[in-house]
């Protein structure tokens, strides 16, 4: 072992560096770099991987859940379907023969201190967004808000829960955001 160290790894004060050990000392040094190159990107994959498909669960300290009622200018009720966390209607496409009057009013399973909805009317690439008012549980007045859509074609709504505070309260004149009473036509502009 020692004369196999001499020949290729040892290198004299008093000689010249043999070409053996140069070449032998750059060998390693490769070899060393590509095996570091290889785990970093073993541990760079992994961790990535690992991020795919482990899924990390939501933690939420607060809920707030919403009764949607839907009802058509005749009263008849439209079916709304709790999917994941929104609301759509079951029939999927609302009509624009007719005028929707919604209700949205906290649950007593509700247990966040205030929260607000997102009211989202569509078609194809044709959207618009609204928020309802703060629905607070201390405010008996303030627990519900119904509106009005009128539709001047067939359109989709999806109503989504939000617990908190909407950042768009604190905008002034906030001409998206859904009280009692309000009046919302889709699309806004009507198409010729």
């Amino acid at each position: 072992m020692k004369a196999f160290y001499d020949k290729v790894y040892r290198i004299y004060d008093d000689r010249k560096i043999s070409d053996t050990v140069l070449l032998f000392r750059m060998t390693v040094t490769v070899i060393i770099i590509l095996s570091c190159l290889a785990v970093m990107t073993f541990v760079g994959y992994a961790y990535y991987e690992y991020d795919l498909i482990i899924k990390i669960n939501t933690i939420q300290s607060a809920t707030f859940e919403v009764n949607v009622t839907v009802a058509d200018n005749e009263n008849n009720p439209v079916e709304m379907e709790k999917r994941n966390d929104y609301y759509i209607p079951k029939s999927d496409y609302l009509t624009k023969d007719k005028e929707y009057t919604v209700t949205i009013s906290r649950t007593e399973n509700a247990n966040a201190k205030t929260g607000f909805c997102r009211v989202k009317l569509f078609k194809n690439d044709n959207q618009s967004i609204f928020y309802t008012i703060q629905l607070d549980a201390d405010s008996p007045t303030q627990n519900s808000v119904t509106f009005t859509i009128k539709p001047s074609e067939d359109f989709r709504l999806k109503i989504t829960p939000n617990w908190g505070t909407s950042s768009y309260q604190t905008e002034e004149n906030f001409s998206d955001c859904i009280t009692d009473g309000k009046i919302i036509h889709f699309p806004a502009s009507p198409t010729p």
